[in-house]
């Protein structure tokens, strides 16, 4: 995804009516929608240099506070916000961050004796451990009941958005499943720009069905925080849905696995968490 084409949708999707600030500004104007003078105006910064920006010209350095008024004045939502500054500074980002291959190798080696293991079997919700790009290293019987494509695929990404039926069983999958799906692809991608494995797979993907490749084109937004996301799923032999919410969790030691658990919502006990005594002072 490109500079220019995620702040130009932000623009163009940010009323000026909103600011009342420039209420005495904007007589005669046919737009509703903020112009490249106004996001400079509004974030106290110079028309040129957010004119660079817009344009995807990164050669310069654009400073935090730079990106933070911008992303203020044009409404980024949290994941929007991080976007940002991930392209903008995506080079020196490229050299900090492990090649998501060597980060891979090194998770599935400590997985085999790994204590990971041992909290599959005793869930009682389907869980699954995966890589970084989503390919499938561990899981219990619950998930496999739940999600048989995923014996079929092995890899839970190209599961989700590939296979014919698991895609049945998402509800809504092209308005609601799909788009939070290739939100996930283009947030990683855009945390590992260098990644080459990581940028095959998504084109391997995104090129599955014009579908996808057409919510590829057409959408701009990346999801970086999948714990808490819910999804409908119609399970096997099953006439009603339910609702689970994904508990994602990354282990520090493996910062290349992914261990994921779908809980079923109805089954949530607040009764049965205990909070420390501190934390009810």
């Amino acid at each position: 995804m490109q500079v220019s084409k995620m702040l130009r949708e932000a623009r163009l999707r940010t009323r000026a009516d909103d600011h009342s600030e420039l209420a005495g500004s904007r007589a005669g104007r046919r737009f509703s929608y903020l112009s490249q003078e106004e996001v400079a105006e509004l974030a106290d910064i110079s028309i040129h240099w957010y004119a660079m920006l817009e344009r995807g010209e990164l050669s310069k350095v654009y400073s935090d506070d730079f990106l933070h008024r911008i992303a203020s004045v044009l409404n980024l939502v949290d994941d929007e916000r991080l976007t940002l500054f991930l392209l903008v500074e995506h080079r020196s980002l490229g050299s900090r961050v492990r090649g998501g291959m060597e980060a891979n190798d090194r998770g599935r080696e400590r997985l085999r004796e790994s204590p990971l293991l041992g909290i599959l079997g005793p869930l009682p919700y389907p869980t699954v451990i995966t890589d970084s790009t989503w390919l499938v290293l561990a899981a219990n019987d619950d998930f496999y009941g739940w999600f048989p494509g995923a014996r079929r695929q092995g890899n839970l990404m190209r599961m989700m958005l590939t296979d014919e039926v698991t895609r049945a069983q998402l509800v809504d999958w092209e308005t609601e499943h799909a788009p939070a799906l290739v939100a996930q692809l283009r947030a990683e991608l855009t945390k590992r720009p260098d990644d080459p494995a990581l940028r095959e797979f998504v084109l391997s993907i995104i090129e599955a069905s014009p579908f996808l490749d057409r919510l590829w084109e057409t959408q701009t937004r990346c999801e970086f925080v999948e714990n808490g996301r819910r999804y409908t799923v119609l399970l096997p032999g099953s006439a009603q849905p339910i609702t689970v919410v994904v508990s994602a969790l990354r282990p520090q030691d493996s910062p290349g696995l992914v261990v994921r658990a779908y809980v079923p919502v109805d089954a949530f006990r607040p009764d049965l968490v205990v909070a420390e005594p501190d934390a009810l002072a």
